[in-house]
């Protein structure tokens, strides 16, 4: 049985479009930290993204991620933690 190839490796070279390219997915063990900590905690992930001075979507994508890794669970409130419409409930 042979190793499993990404898809990233399966078709390099032969993309005519890489989506959110503009963005950077890469992340010091620092900012992993911080992140995990601020989503234990409810802080929406407006309030990480400008913590971590990242974009939203960034951010959006690491949540996917990690909880993807089993790194970070699935919390009340998704993306907007423990707050709504500026109120903590």
């Amino acid at each position: 049985m042979g190793e499993r190839m990404s898809n990233a490796t399966a078709y390099k070279g032969r993309r005519d479009y890489i989506a959110c390219d503009d963005l950077d997915f890469g992340w010091t063990q620092q900012e992993l930290h911080i992140f995990r900590e601020m989503w234990e905690k409810g802080k929406p992930g407006y309030e990480i993204a400008k913590t971590l001075k990242r974009s939203r979507d960034e951010i959006g994508i690491l949540i996917i991620d990690q909880t993807r890794q089993g790194m970070i669970s699935p919390r009340k409130g998704g993306w907007f933690g423990i707050e709504t419409r500026g109120e903590t409930i």
